[in-house]
């Protein structure tokens, strides 16, 4: 009779581009770390930041983005209400006085 052994792999591959690189010239201009697998840009420019802050920052300022656009929709939206309620409100638009 074949056994079959529970886990066949005894160890996983590790690839290099997922190990974390130690920069000896440079730190994150967060943190101050200077282990990440990548760097990124930031307020500061290109490779300012470690891998998590650049994502954090990417993500904050895409909030910023739809939360500005969303005010500006808004503020429109508003704009043309009154125009509409402002027009039914003239006599004048409509051609009889």
């Amino acid at each position: 009779m074949m056994e079959f052994a529970a886990f066949p792999f005894t160890e996983a591959k590790v690839f290099a581009s997922h190990q974390p690189k130690i920069w000896k010239d440079w730190s994150c201009a967060t943190c101050s770390t200077n282990i990440t697998p990548q760097r990124r840009a930031g307020a500061e420019g290109v490779n300012s930041l470690c891998n998590a802050c650049g994502l954090k920052y990417f993500k904050k300022m895409h909030q910023d983005r739809s939360q500005a656009r969303e005010e500006k929709l808004s503020i429109l939206r508003r704009m043309s209400i009154a125009a509409v309620v402002n027009a039914e409100d003239d006599d004048s638009l409509t051609g009889f006085t």
